[in-house]
């Protein structure tokens, strides 16, 4: 419990507030903003931030959430990526309360055409 409590405080702390969004992209849903100067490249891994800021209130597992801040790991060697933490927020922009929070998830393919692969290739320096 106490290490659920410190995880979600340090995500609190690390978040909207100390980064630099960047728009990137944009669809009738969410618009996509990245903090590029975040990134930090480890041989052929990338950790990047980024965020959606939604048009309309989501829900998923009982937590409504109007944004979430990804701290995502890229491989640009095998073409997938992985989240290293999420985070939604009660308001847009990574503000409001934190609603849900993770870590660590397993790694996936990149699926061609996905925002995903556009932040892969934004990561990997492809674009």
């Amino acid at each position: 419990m106490k290490k659920t409590i410190l995880a979600l405080l340090l995500t609190a702390l690390s978040t909207g507030a100390m980064a630099d969004w960047v728009r990137f992209s944009e669809d009738a849903e969410a618009v996509l903003y990245v903090d590029s100067a975040s990134s930090a490249k480890n041989g052929d891994l990338v950790k990047m931030r980024n965020l959606f800021d939604f048009k309309k209130v989501k829900q998923q597992a009982g937590a409504s959430f109007l944004s979430i801040e990804m701290h995502e790991e890229y491989d640009c060697a095998k073409k997938q990526v992985r989240g290293v933490g999420a985070t939604a927020f009660s308001e847009n922009m990574s503000k409001g309360a934190v609603v849900v929070s993770d870590t660590y998830f397993d790694w996936m393919l990149v699926a061609p055409g996905s925002a995903s692969e556009d932040l892969w290739k934004l990561a990997c320096g492809i674009y």
